[in-house]
């Protein structure tokens, strides 16, 4: 990566041009092993992917003194491109895993279940192949214009107004080719090329086996401190060999017109917005901040409606084009009463749009299920009010104590049920009376509440003696309150007087905590400056994030307490402009687990370990 930013200052104001480029070729080596219990069973897979990312941004910046005016312009562009030019996965499947006979297993602790798996290398069959090369690209071009002016009302009242706007332009596409190959049961193609080019290769049943695949040159040394141990890494490299000679010989593998047409997708997105604000000095003690934005988005995109008929997969694409445009109002007054204190109140409202991979107009029909993407989605809407107290002398530092209420509506969330009557979707196939598990995207249409309180504190020991006078402490904590409530759909089944079956669906909501809301969130960093020298040791608590709903709460996800603790240091030498830096990110190596609120059972376990940056800069001056 590179980075080039120009600086050209006048009379009247300052230009700035800045440059960045960025490149980065990644390869990822992905090694799984499934244990599904209640069917006896043991998937084996390793998938081998290359990245290829690239990355521009440039931003000119104006800013022009004119009289009674100021005036900032800004210009932007963005661009960004991915590209996985073969990725490659094969799959394994062992029919007998060791649970036969021993019963309801299905409340019993994970890292148990683990533990009687008994893998068997020479019984668990080559089952399939899976090749996907993908390409995406992101461009934003963007233009911002702000104008501000200062006036005076006698001598008891001043102030600003400032208005401006902003528009963005976003271009946007994704093209995915899928292939698949192999078959376990038949032995298929690509076991038979397999076999004509390494006849040696043991077999079981109709298929070659996962031992003529292990990696001994590879260990997955203490994964997980060994409480769910793999047993068996597969090479890599054989199978991209394998590939190779399959794609020369052309057998046992082929195009997924699935796979290929249904994720594409391309379209173009128009963000416009306007806004002018006010601040008002009434006196020293009083200050007013009212203010109103308009901000519109219009997204267009064109995606792929499929449905899986007998022998195959038909599918059309269409594009959709939707506007949304919101009033934003706010208004903030600070009350300064004394040298040392000051009360601030804030009302503000914000938007949170849906990601656009949940709007592009796609729907994915199978036997018995629909994936169906919503662009009707709207953006989330919150009502924001705060009220702060701050104290602040050159002994405390600055203390504040904020609470805080918002209001959300159409909160974004995904969504499960089952479905007979596709009315509500004219878009989908109409008739019929088929019972359809139906996945989508929805606004939750009772809105929720959320308060809380947050504390922070910023401070510098600068009256202690030395060596204790640079030391530098800063602590945030917010916790957090919720009630939501969301749909929820029955699946009621019943016989009738004449004993005919009736399923219907019943709608209705559940109570709970608002999606990916914290209990409580804790930051502590300590730090040390001396001359040239700066260090921060920082910690961040947070526990009891609320990540998946349900009516069952067996059904529910909730995170595990995190602690994580991360060092930063930098010298400043005394040659040109010279600093050394030095990163520790996460140094007490803590996993992100997820839990089963009923039983606290993990649900998800991650490892990443330690991290470190060690680095030069050197500043060539101004």
């Amino acid at each position: 990566g590179a980075t080039l930013v120009l600086d050209y200052e006048h009379e009247s104001g300052q230009i700035g041009l800045m440059n960045f480029i960025s490149r980065s070729d990644t390869r990822s080596v992905f090694r799984n092993e499934n244990i599904v219990n209640t069917g006896d069973d043991i998937f084996y897979s390793a998938k081998d992917a290359e990245n290829e990312l690239n990355v521009i941004t440039n931003i000119l910046s104006m800013h022009q003194e004119i009289p009674n005016f100021d005036i900032d312009f800004r210009l932007s562009h963005t661009y960004s491109e991915s590209h996985n030019p073969d990725d490659l996965s094969f799959g394994f499947w062992q029919d007998f895993a060791g649970f036969s006979g021993l019963g309801d297993l299905t409340k019993t602790y994970p890292k148990r279940i683990a533990s009687l798996a008994q893998p068997n290398s020479s019984i668990a069959k080559f089952s399939s192949i899976s090749t996907s090369q993908n390409f995406s690209r992101d461009r934003a071009l963007a233009a911002a214009l702000d104008i501000e002016n200062e006036f005076m009302l006698g001598s008891y009242i001043s102030g600003r107004i400032k208005f401006g706007g902003q528009y963005q332009f976003r271009k946007r596409s994704y093209n995915i080719d899928f292939g698949h190959g192999g078959n376990h049961w038949l032995g298929g193609g690509a076991v038979e090329t397999m076999l004509s080019y390494y006849p040696d290769m043991e077999t079981y049943g109709s298929s070659v086996t996962l031992t003529n695949f292990i990696d001994d040159s590879y260990s997955f040394g203490d994964f997980l401190k060994g409480d769910y141990p793999i047993v068996y890494p597969i090479n890599v490299k054989l199978m991209r060999d394998i590939m190779k000679i399959i794609r020369t010989k052309g057998e046992g593998h082929s195009n997924s017109l699935h796979g290929s047409t249904i994720h594409d997708y391309r379209g173009r997105e128009e963000k416009s917005a306007g806004y002018l604000m006010g601040t008002i000095h009434i006196g020293e003690a009083v200050t007013i901040i009212p203010g109103v934005r308009y901000q519109n988005l219009t997204t267009s995109y064109l995606g792929n409606r499929g449905r899986v008929v007998p022998g195959g997969f038909q599918f059309s694409d269409t594009t959709v084009t939707i506007p949304h445009g919101y009033w934003l109002p706010m208004l903030h007054i600070r009350y300064t009463p004394l040298s040392w204190l000051q009360f601030h109140f804030a009302y503000t409202n914000t938007l949170n749009y849906a990601d656009f991979n949940t709007i592009v107009p796609r729907y994915d029909i199978g036997s018995g299920s629909i994936q169906y993407n919503n662009y009707l989605l709207k953006p989330a809407r919150s009502e924001n009010m705060d009220f702060v107290v701050s104290i602040y002398s050159n002994e405390i530092g600055l203390l504040t104590l904020n609470g805080f209420k918002k209001t959300i509506e159409d909160l974004i969330f995904s969504e499960r049920t089952f479905l007979t009557d596709l009315s509500k979707y004219p878009d989908l196939p109409q008739g019929g009376s088929q019972l359809y598990s139906f996945s989508t995207f929805i606004n939750n249409p009772i809105p929720i509440d959320v308060l809380g309180i947050e504390t922070d504190w910023q401070t510098h020991f600068w009256y202690l003696p030395l060596p204790f006078t640079n030391i530098i402490l800063n602590i945030n904590y917010t916790h957090i309150f919720s009630e939501a409530s969301y749909p929820r759909s029955e699946l009621h089944n019943t016989y009738d007087e004449l004993g005919n079956f009736i399923q219907t669906v019943k709608d209705t909501f559940y109570t709970t905590r608002l999606l990916n809301q914290p209990n409580d969130i804790l930051n502590i960093s300590m730090g040390y400056d001396y001359k040239g020298f700066s260090g921060r040791v920082s910690m961040l608590y947070q526990d009891n994030v609320f990540k998946r709903p349900d009516f069952w709460k067996q059904l529910r996800t909730i995170s595990d307490k995190y602690i994580r603790w991360d060092l930063s240091i930098k010298q400043e030498l005394p040659w040109y402009g010279i600093q050394l830096y030095f990163n520790l990110n996460n140094i007490s190596s803590e996993e992100d687990v997820d839990l089963n609120p009923k039983n606290k059972y993990p649900v998800l376990r991650e490892h990443y370990g330690m991290t470190g940056d060690l680095g030069v800069r050197i500043n060539l001056g101004e």
